[in-house]
């Protein structure tokens, strides 16, 4: 379960101190104790997916779930996964014009 801890008196939602705290196997980023599946190839993986997803929607007229089902389509036609899809993009390999091809 996550709790709050306010270093500071002020109101909730105002409080600049605030940390997050998780249990005691969590690492610290930025002042800030994360869980440790947060540091994972899975989670890399799936905010790449996210990414290219803004890529998508930035570049070309498309809502979230066109932008995916759109990176689904070019994986499954390329014989890619999704994640592979997504890598390309956020590295710049593949451009969002490509995908409509």
């Amino acid at each position: 379960m996550l709790r709050y801890l306010v270093r500071s008196p002020c109101p909730r939602r105002a409080c600049p101190n605030r940390r997050l705290f998780t249990d005691a196997a969590d690492g610290e980023l930025n002042g800030i104790i994360v869980p440790n599946w947060l540091s994972t190839d899975q989670v890399d993986e799936r905010m790449k997916v996210w990414i290219a997803i803004g890529m998508l929607i930035a570049r070309l007229p498309l809502s979230n779930d066109d932008a995916l089902a759109l990176l689904r389509g070019y994986a499954y036609s390329h014989n890619l996964t999704l994640a592979q899809v997504a890598r390309q993009m956020t590295n710049h390999g593949l451009q969002p014009e490509a995908l409509l091809v």
